[in-house]
């Protein structure tokens, strides 16, 4: 974790709203084997009110699935202690899954089953989102379609300089 950082607490403030701004998308190919990654596949805005849907950590880097809390539809993926050069990408299943009372964690072969599944980035982190922001960000893709059906969504890394990617778990939300 880094120890020192650029700005006070009002720059990081005004830094923060720029990065939640819509960040630009990578031409990098996709390193997994998802359907489609392109930026139509980021899908959905969020009305805020974030919540942590799951987490993990590779090669220093905390990744985050953030759900939205308001509306309940949209689902981001969100990586701290970033390095330039990361990349961070949200999957998300092309067909939707039933959902429980508790939050479902489908296997990758149940999603690929159901139809697969779309990538929306991978967005590449930036100078200013390493060493001023320490974090990124991802666009949006939709998550619940109705009161009963969610589709299925992990966030992911490719950390610079390694030659292996990351993903989280599958979550398809709960009622």
């Amino acid at each position: 974790m880094r120890t020192t950082r650029l700005l006070g607490a009002a720059g990081a403030a005004f830094a923060l709203a720029i990065a939640t701004a819509p960040a630009s998308h990578a031409s990098t190919p996709a390193p997994t084997s998802a359907l489609s990654a392109s930026a139509a596949s980021c899908d959905a805005t969020a009305a805020g009110g974030w919540g942590t849907s799951g987490s993990f950590e590779y090669k220093g880097r905390d990744v985050k699935l953030l759900t939205e809390k308001v509306l309940d539809k949209v689902a981001i993926a969100q990586a701290r202690d970033v390095a330039e050069g990361d990349k961070l990408w949200i999957d998300r299943s092309t067909n939707t899954f039933k959902m429980g009372s508790s939050p479902g964690h489908p296997s990758t072969s149940e999603v690929r089953d159901n139809g697969g599944w779309k990538q929306c980035g991978p967005f590449t982190v930036s100078w200013f989102d390493a060493n001023v922001m320490d974090a990124k960000v991802t666009d949006g893709v939709s998550l619940k379609t109705s009161s009963t059906k969610s589709r299925a969504v992990r966030p992911c890394i490719d950390p610079a300089g390694t030659a292996k990617s990351k993903c989280g778990e599958w979550y398809v939300d709960h009622k």
